[in-house]
């Protein structure tokens, strides 16, 4: 369904706009064409994609234990000490 109102949305200026060049549209029309689309969808889902990053990388960061000094994976160390550098792990 999204799909299929997002190709409305790209569409509809589009062809307007083909509709309304004298000439041949062939050569320049589907550089153009997906110049818009482009520019849609990163203007309609950059923002989302960025936000999904950041939230993956803070959970991330926030579940996995990393070394303070090195930034080393502690992951299952329980010495208390880095096995990297040697820093203890608080």
């Amino acid at each position: 369904m999204a799909g299929s109102v997002l190709e409305t949305v790209v569409a509809i200026p589009v062809h307007i706009w083909a509709t309304r060049q004298h000439g041949c549209y062939c050569e320049r029309g589907t550089y153009t064409t997906l110049v818009l689309s482009g520019t849609l969808l990163l203007w309609a889902f950059g923002p989302g994609i960025v936000l999904l990053y950041l939230r993956e990388r803070y959970r991330r960061e926030r579940l996995t234990p990393f070394c303070d000094r090195c930034g080393y994976n502690l992951t299952g160390n329980l010495s208390g000490v880095c096995p990297e550098c040697g820093e203890p792990v608080g």
